[in-house]
């Protein structure tokens, strides 16, 4: 009977057991609740309100990830575009970059004026009483020019016919100027000032040179006069001037026109003729320009004229005179020293640096134009990583790959704008000269 009324009760709680199983959970004793609630893994309902707070705060998050990484994949980008920028502006705001000999030549005539002597003082001889008397103690006779020579092969005449063989002659000094020439006397102790104080026992003649004390300042110009004065060029009369606000005297020059900046070129005839075979043709200066601005025209004459009294043998260059027209004139020049911008790094300048600033540009140039390609082609490349990782950055299967990619694009971009940042700094810092002029 036992057995029976147990067999009862199993079958009377079975189906509230099925219902327990499906409908009920299950509650923890009042041991399992205190030691859930210690550890913190009772979880409690949040509630609608606490919900809504954390989905906020995670859209903050991630949108503020998402800002983050945008930053991050963009960088390369701007770095790109700055360094092609950098490029760009240096290219087409320097023209020694992209004519790297011609600011070499540049600098290079820069620097023979400035190492010359200035003039003090100028004494005028006829052709027969220099072969008298001479110069004076501590005058030199003047070069008042330099006929640059002619190079060696065959020459035709105008029609491109009758071509005859021409032997080469080197360079030779203008002395003479209409039966007269010139003694000058050069103060070779003078010192540039270069925005510095002048030293003891110096004087400042100017803001551009100092001079002994016991020494006259340089001369500065020439100024045409309608009366007899102190020297005579053909027929024009002039008197010196030492002013100073102007840069000193330093030579005398005989071409077609003022002198050209670039080293290399010779000013233009009227005719626009030149002998073939000149070493120095008298083509034009190029896009650079002259110094009419420390240059002032004493006297013209006939180039036939002046070649001849200086003994210029050009009745042996064939066709020579075919080449050279009546109308052509050579001038006298008298030259001043390079009046530099007025910038303060500009008055630092020395005569060396004009010499050191035209080798280093040169290299540099010369580096700068052979790295450009390559920098260039990183930089392009360094775009099209950056767009790709930016098409993808998305997609769940690359995002290991995307950090390594965006990682490896950065360190490049910086390293190729470093990179171009230091040769644009010692270009510009090697060029410094040629603003300055």
């Amino acid at each position: 009977m036992y057995q029976a009324q147990l067999h009862g009760m199993k079958l009377a709680m079975a189906p509230y057991r099925r219902r327990s199983s499906k409908n009920l959970q299950e509650v923890p004793s009042n041991a399992d609740f205190e030691r859930q609630q210690s550890n913190g893994s009772l979880r409690m309902d949040p509630g609608p309100i606490n919900i809504e707070v954390r989905e906020n705060n995670t859209k903050v998050k991630n949108t503020q990830l998402q800002i983050v990484d945008w930053i991050v994949l963009i960088t390369p980008i701007c770095y790109t575009l700055v360094i092609l920028f950098l490029i760009s502006w240096i290219y087409i705001t320097t023209p020694q970059i992209r004519y790297p000999y011609i600011a070499h030549n540049i600098l290079q005539r820069a620097h023979k004026i400035q190492s010359m002597y200035p003039i003090i003082d100028i004494i005028e001889f006829s052709q027969f009483s220099y072969h008298i008397r001479g110069c004076p103690p501590d005058f030199e006779e003047a070069t008042l020019g330099i006929w640059e020579g002619i190079e060696n092969g065959n020459v035709c005449d105008k029609s491109n016919k009758n071509c005859e063989l021409v032997q080469s002659m080197e360079a030779q000094r203008l002395r003479f100027w209409k039966q007269k020439l010139y003694c000058i006397k050069y103060d070779k102790t003078a010192q540039w000032r270069n925005g510095n104080q002048c030293q003891k026992q110096y004087k400042a003649c100017s803001s551009y040179i100092c001079v002994k004390q016991h020494l006259q300042c340089p001369i500065t110009d020439l100024q045409s006069i309608h009366q007899q004065g102190d020297l005579q060029f053909g027929k024009n009369w002039y008197r010196i001037v030492r002013d100073e606000r102007q840069t000193p005297l330093l030579f005398f020059n005989i071409s077609a026109s003022s002198t050209c900046l670039n080293l290399n070129d010779q000013p233009q005839f009227k005719s626009k003729e030149y002998y073939p075979l000149s070493k120095y043709p008298e083509t034009g200066c190029n896009e650079f320009g002259d110094y009419t601005s420390i240059t002032n025209s004493l006297d013209s004459g006939m180039v036939l004229e002046i070649l001849k009294e200086n003994d210029i043998p050009f009745e042996q260059l064939s066709h020579f005179e075919e080449y050279v027209q009546n109308t052509d004139e050579y001038q006298l020049q008298a030259l001043r020293g390079i009046k530099l911008n007025e910038m303060p790094q500009c008055n630092k300048l020395n005569t060396e640096i004009f010499n050191n600033s035209s080798k280093k540009s040169f290299r540099i140039t010369r580096i700068m134009r052979r790295n450009n390609l390559p920098l260039i082609t990183g930089c392009v490349i360094l775009i099209l990583f950056s767009i790709l990782t930016i098409r993808f950055h998305n997609n769940k299967y690359l995002t290991f790959i995307n950090k390594r990619i965006t990682m490896i694009v950065n360190i490049g971009a910086a390293i190729i704008m470093i990179v171009t940042l230091v040769y644009s700094s010692f270009f510009l810092y090697d060029v410094l000269a040629s603003v300055c002029i």
